[in-house]
C-alpha cells in the first residue's frame, strides 16, 4: 500500500481540524506539519521567481506585447494548479474520510469483541473463530434451523469476506487516488514543459529574426564601407595633387627668398654707395659755402651749384630705382649699431628702406620707386654762411668716422644679412612646423616668377627647405612672397573656402567611417550573442528531450498500473460472481445489503474505468503534443542548419566579391596607367602630325612656287625660241 501524498506536489495548508480524531491525532498532526511546510517552501518558491521575473523585466524592458503573452500564460498555468490543487484536495478528503471509516470499524469490532469474550469462554470462541475461518460453505439443509450453529459459523465466514472486500475496496480507493495525483503532477509538469517549449521556440524566432537583421544591416554596412572607402580613395588622390602643388609652391617659396636675399644684398650695396655720394656732395657744398661770396651773385651762383650736384645724384641712383631703394637722408655722424637699427624688411611688400629713428620724423615721405632730391639750400645772411663754416670746421673730425665706416661698411652687411636670413629661416621652419601639426592641404593658384640666380660665392648660400615640412598656408604666403608674385584676393578667398569645405568633408568622412566601424563591431557582437544564445537554447532542448524520456517513463508505468486495475476489477467481478451463487441461502435483508454493496462496488467499477478511460485520452493526447512537439524541434533544427548554410556561403560570397573587388581596383588602377601612357602617346602623335601637316604645307608652298617658276622659265624659253627663229 502506498504511502500518504507528501509535500512535494506543493499543496498549499489548509484547515483540517475537523477531520482529526482523538484517536489518529498524532498522524494527522505529522500530516498537517508536513503540509505546513510544504505550503511554506512553495510560497517562498513563488515569491523568489516573482521577485526574479521583476529583475528581469526591469532590466530588460519586455514590451508590452510580451508582457500580455506572459500574463495569459501565467493565467493558463494558475487555471492548470488550481485544478491540480483540487484534485489533490478531493484526494485528500478521501483518504480523511477511509481514515475515519477505518477508526470507527475499528471501535466496533473492539467492543464487538468485548461483548464476545464477556458472553462466551475463551477456548469456545477461539475455536470457533479458527473453524469458521477453515469451514466451507455449509449446504442449505443445515442452514433451515436459525439459531443453529452452523448459521452463525456462516454468518461469521460471510462478514470475514465483507471486511476483505472492503479492506481490498480501500486498498483500490487508495491507489486511485495515489493515481489520480499522479496524473494531476504529470498534467502540470506536461504543461510547464509546454510553456518552456513555447518560450524556447518564441526566442529562437527571436534570435533568428535578429540573426537575418544583423545580416541585413552588415550587408548595408558593408556597401557603405565600400562607398566610403572610394570616397576616401578620391580625397587620397585630390590630397596627392594638393601635395604636389604644395611642394611646387614650397620650391617657388625658396626661390623667392633667395631672390629676396639676394635683392637686400644689392639694396644694401647701393645704399652704401648713396650714402657715401650723398656725403661727398655735402662736403663740396660746405667748401663752396666757405669760399664763396656774402654777395647775392655768390648766393645764386651756390643756389645754381647745388642745383647741378642734386640733378647729379638724381642721374647717378637713377639706377637704383629698378631695385625699388628708397634712400633717405642721414646724417653724418651716425655709427654702424644705429644704421642696423633703421633697417627694416617687411615681407609684404618689395621694397626696402633704411632709416633713423632720430631723424625721420621731421623729414618728408620719399617715393618708394625713386631717390628723394637733396633740396637747394636758401638764401642765407652772413651770419649763416659764418654759422655753416663753423658747423664744417666742427664737422672736419666726423670724416675719420666716414672713413672707418666705409671700411667696415662691406663686412658689417655681409654677417647682418646672413644673420637675418638664418632668423627669417628658422621663422619659416616655426611656422613650418605649426603648419606640419595642422596638416592642411594646399592647393596651387598659379606657376608664378622665374628661377633666381645664385647668390654670391662670398657669402653663405641659404640652407634648402623641404618641401614636406612645410604647409603652406595662404597668409604665410603673402608675408614671405613678394607683392608682384602673390596671389590675388579673390583667389585667395576661394582657395581658403575651398580648404575648409575639404577639411570639413574629409572629417565628415572619418566621423561617418569610425560609426561604421563600431556599427559593424556592435553587430559582430550581438552575432557572437545570439549564438551563445542559440547553444544555450540547444542545451534546454535536450534537457527538455531528457525530461520528456521521463515523462514518457511515467506515463508507461500509469499505462501498467492502469492495467493493474483492470485486473483487480475482473477478479472482482468473479468474486462478485461467486458471491451471487451463495445468494441463495440467505436471508432478504442480506440480499438486499450484499445488492447494494454490489451496486455500490459496480458504480465505483464504472467511475474507475471511466477515469481510466479519461486518463488513457489524456496520455493518448500528451504523446500526440509530445510527438508533434519533436517534430517542430526537428523542423527548426532543420531550419536552423540551413540558415548556418546559408550563412556560410554568404560570408564566402562576401569573401570573393571583396578578392574581386581588389583585382577590378587593381585592374582599374593598371588600366589607368595604360590609359595615361595612351594619353601622352597621343598628345606625342598628335603634335608630330601637326609638325608634319606644317612640313607639307610648306613643301606645298615650295611646289606651287617651283611649278610657277618653271612655267615662267618655260614661257621665256619659247619666247627665247620664237624670237630667234624669226631672227633666222
Amino acid at each position: 500500500m502506498p504511502g500518504p501524498i507528501t509535500a512535494r506536489c506543493r499543496v498549499p495548508p489548509f484547515n483540517n481540524s475537523r477531520r482529526t480524531t482523538p484517536a489518529s491525532g498524532k498522524s494527522s498532526c505529522s500530516y498537517e506539519g508536513r503540509r505546513k511546510e510544504g505550503g511554506t517552501r512553495w510560497r517562498r518558491d513563488e515569491q523568489k521567481r516573482d521577485g526574479e521575473r521583476v529583475m528581469s523585466s526591469a532590466e530588460n524592458q519586455i514590451p508590452l506585447e510580451r508582457v500580455e503573452k506572459e500574463l495569459f500564460e501565467t493565467q493558463l498555468q494558475l487555471e492548470a494548479k488550481c485544478k491540480e490543487l483540487e484534485g489533490l484536495r478531493s484526494c485528500h478528503d478521501r483518504r480523511a474520510k477511509r481514515m475515519q471509516a477505518l477508526q470507527a470499524s475499528q471501535t466496533l469490532l473492539e467492543e464487538q469483541l468485548r461483548t464476545y469474550t464477556s458472553t462466551e469462554t475463551k477456548s469456545s470462541s477461539c475455536t470457533q473463530w479458527e473453524e469458521t475461518g477453515k469451514r466451507k460453505a455449509t449446504p442449505a439443509k443445515d442452514l433451515r434451523h436459525e439459531n443453529s450453529t452452523a448459521v452463525w459459523n456462516e454468518l461469521a465466514a460471510y462478514r470475514e469476506k465483507c471486511q476483505q472486500l472492503e479492506t481490498h475496496l480501500q486498498e483500490i480507493e487508495e491507489e486511485r487516488d495515489t493515481l489520480q495525483a499522479k496524473c494531476l503532477r504529470s498534467e502540470s509538469c506536461v504543461a510547464e514543459l509546454r510553456t518552456q517549449l513555447e518560450h524556447g521556440r518564441n526566442d529562437l524566432e527571436r534570435k533568428l529574426s535578429a540573426i537575418a537583421k544583423a545580416e541585413e544591416a552588415s550587408v548595408s554596412v558593408s556597401v557603405h564601407s565600400r562607398q566610403l572607402k572610394l570616397k576616401v580613395k578620391d580625397l587620397e588622390s585630390t590630397v596627392s595633387k594638393l601635395k604636389q602643388e604644395k611642394t611646387k609652391l614650397i620650391s617657388q617659396h625658396s626661390c623667392s627668398e633667395r631672390e629676396l636675399y639676394r635683392l637686400r644684398e644689392e639694396a644694401a650695396k647701393m645704399q652704401a654707395q648713396i650714402m657715401s655720394l650723398t656725403h661727398r656732395k655735402k662736403l663740396e657744398q660746405l667748401q663752396t659755402f666757405s669760399k664763396g661770396t656774402m654777395t647775392d651773385e655768390g648766393g645764386s651762383c651756390r643756389y645754381d651749384s647745388s642745383i647741378d650736384s642734386a640733378t647729379q645724384v638724381e642721374s647717378r641712383d637713377a639706377n637704383t630705382r629698378s631695385v625699388g631703394v628708397s634712400p633717405i637722408k642721414l646724417p653724418v655722424g651716425k655709427t654702424r649699431e644705429r644704421f642696423t637699427e633703421g633697417v627694416s624688411c617687411n615681407n609684404d611688400s618689395s621694397s626696402i628702406s633704411v632709416t633713423d629713428s632720430g631723424t625721420q620724423a621731421g623729414a618728408p615721405d620719399t617715393v618708394s620707386t625713386g631717390v628723394s632730391p637733396i633740396k637747394p639750400p636758401p638764401r642765407q645772411t652772413r651770419e649763416n654762411s659764418t654759422q655753416t663754416s663753423a658747423s664744417a670746421e666742427r664737422r672736419i673730425p666726423e670724416r675719420q668716422l666716414l672713413r672707418s665706416h666705409r671700411r667696415t661698411h662691406s663686412e658689417g652687411d655681409s654677417m647682418f644679412y646672413r644673420k637675418r636670413a638664418k632668423d627669417a629661416l628658422k621663422r619659416v621652419n616655426k611656422i613650418s612646423k605649426e603648419l606640419r601639426d595642422m596638416s592642411l592641404p594646399v592647393k596651387d593658384t598659379a606657376e608664378r616668377g622665374t628661377k633666381s640666380a645664385n647668390p654670391s660665392e662670398g657669402e653663405e648660400s641659404a640652407p634648402e627647405i623641404k618641401p614636406q615640412s612645410i604647409g603652406c598656408r595662404c597668409k604665410i604666403v603673402e608675408r614671405m612672397v613678394n607683392t608682384g608674385k602673390h596671389m590675388p584676393g579673390a583667389q585667395k578667398c576661394a582657395f581658403q573656402q575651398h580648404v575648409k569645405t575639404l577639411q570639413k568633408h574629409i572629417r565628415a568622412l572619418r566621423q561617418q567611417l569610425i560609426s561604421a566601424g563600431t556599427a559593424r563591431q556592435c553587430l559582430t557582437q550581438r552575432l557572437e550573442e545570439e549564438r551563445r544564445e542559440g547553444g544555450k537554447a540547444r542545451a534546454e532542448v535536450k534537457e527538455l528531450n531528457v525530461r520528456l524520456q521521463g515523462m514518457k517513463t511515467v506515463v508507461q508505468s500509469l499505462q501498467s498500473e492502469v492495467h493493474r486495475l483492470q485486473d483487480s476489477n475482473q477478479q472482482l467481478q468473479q468474486r462478485l460472481t461467486s458471491l451471487s451463487e451463495t445468494k441463495r441461502g440467505r436471508t432478504d435483508s442480506d440480499w438486499k445489503r450484499i445488492e447494494s454493496e454490489k451496486r455500490a462496488l459496480s458504480e465505483k467499477c464504472s467511475v474507475l474505468t471511466e477515469s481510466v478511460r479519461s486518463i488513457e485520452e489524456r496520455v493518448q493526447q500528451k504523446t500526440c503534443e509530445l510527438t508533434d512537439t519533436q517534430e517542430r524541434l526537428v523542423r527548426l533544427e532543420r531550419d536552423v542548419r540551413q540558415k548556418r548554410q546559408l550563412l556560410d556561403n554568404q560570408r564566402d560570397k562576401l569573401k570573393t566579391l571583396t578578392q574581386q573587388a581588389e583585382d577590378n581596383q587593381a585592374k582599374v588602377q593598371s588600366m589607368e596607367r595604360e590609359v595615361n601612357t595612351l594619353k601622352e602617346f597621343l598628345d606625342h602623335s598628335r603634335h608630330k602630325v601637326d609638325t608634319l601637316q606644317m612640313q607639307l604645307t610648306r613643301e606645298k608652298e615650295d611646289k606651287t612656287k617651283a611649278l610657277k617658276l618653271l612655267s615662267s622659265c618655260q614661257r621665256e624659253l619659247s619666247h627665247t625660241v620664237s624670237n630667234s627663229s624669226a631672227d633666222d
